[in-house]
């Protein structure tokens, strides 16, 4: 048995000229491609978030529901508190760099203009976090399946079409 000094740790690790082999590494670092995959998603759930928290602090705090009389106003307000929450939220993950920034922003313009869509779709859950009353707000001044941009809609899908229903004929002597 044999025992290796770090003189001779040190002898492997250089090549005949002197100089050091340059460490070579075949397999992708999979740690690092899942920790920036999931930086992205994280910073646009962050933004997305943020929105809501944001908009359901405002309506426990003022009353206000989601749509208003100056919507411009509202939405910037709103908007601009989820960038500075969103900002501190986001020192908590060890991400930094303008993408990751680029993606809080995309995350709070997702959630700004189509909120209005989830409580369409689950109109229970937003009941219990805001109220009924502006469930349903919401609800009778929206469409869904659109972009809400300050005061405009936008529809992003058209609407289901219904089958057409072929009438039976009925002859003589058949059922």
């Amino acid at each position: 048995m044999t025992y290796q000094t770090r003189s001779h740790s040190d002898a492997d690790a250089h090549d005949q000229r002197g100089g050091m082999r340059p460490h070579v590494d075949l397999l992708p670092n999979w740690r690092r491609d899942v920790f920036y995959a999931s930086g992205w998603l994280i910073a646009l759930l962050v933004g997305m978030s943020v929105v809501v928290a944001v908009r359901l602090i405002r309506f426990h705090s003022t009353g206000t529901a989601m749509i208003s009389d100056k919507p411009e106003i509202t939405t910037g307000i709103e908007a601009g508190a989820a960038v500075v929450v969103s900002f501190l939220v986001f020192l908590l993950f060890p991400f930094r760099g303008a993408r990751y920034v680029l993606l809080l922003l995309i995350g709070i313009g997702v959630a700004t203009t189509t909120m209005h869509n989830a409580v369409h779709a689950k109109p229970e859950i937003f009941a219990r976090l805001f109220s009924p009353a502006w469930t349903e707000e919401v609800v009778a001044a929206t469409e869904p399946n659109s972009l809400l941009v300050l005061d405009q809609v936008i529809p992003i899908a058209l609407p289901k079409k219904e089958e057409k229903v072929i009438p039976t004929v009925r002859r003589a002597g058949k059922l």
